[in-house]
């Protein structure tokens, strides 16, 4: 029986090649994840293991039988956070400035989505919903500093033979 394969749905999300406002959103995985952002780090996208929330991504696991092969077939439905940090709320510049370049991630985001949403033969992103607005970093400080960005949430359908 085949196991579940996060670190390649993390890996095909790392490898999506954003530009916003003529400049290249990095991205971190949760193992290169750290405590601190510093202003030459942004825009940055960071795959979460929990949400801004802090809470834990979420896995549904769904038995469907027998496969063809006659092996056991289930259904694993992720849903993972993307959170994107634009520039800190602190730098003086309201949402009415970064309204623009929130309104952009989020198209280009979708507009990704739509040309990418399979991750892998067995694995297929099934929903996306991408927030912009005001979001803390570390999550888990409460005195943390304040970002504006977006917060995209992906359900995430994996077949495991």
């Amino acid at each position: 029986m085949a196991n579940s394969n996060l670190d390649t749905i993390y890996n095909a999300m790392a490898g999506w090649s954003f530009a916003v406002a003529g400049g290249d959103v990095k991205c971190r995985k949760p193992e290169t994840l750290k405590k601190t952002l510093h202003s030459h780090d942004l825009p940055l996208r960071m795959l979460l293991p929990m949400d801004n929330k802090l809470e834990g991504q979420e896995a549904t696991i769904q038995t469907m039988g027998k496969a063809a092969t006659g092996g056991c077939l289930m259904v694993v439905r992720w849903r993972l956070m993307d959170l994107m940090y634009w520039q800190a709320v602190a730098k003086g510049t309201g949402m009415e400035q970064a309204a623009e370049r929130l309104t952009e991630y989020c198209q280009t985001y979708l507009n990704n989505y739509r040309f990418n949403h399979k991750l892998a033969d067995n694995i297929r992103i099934v929903n996306v919903n991408v927030e912009p607005g005001q979001y803390q970093w570390p999550l888990d400080v409460e005195a943390a500093p304040w970002y504006f960005g977006a917060l995209a949430t992906l359900e995430i359908t994996e077949v495991v033979c």
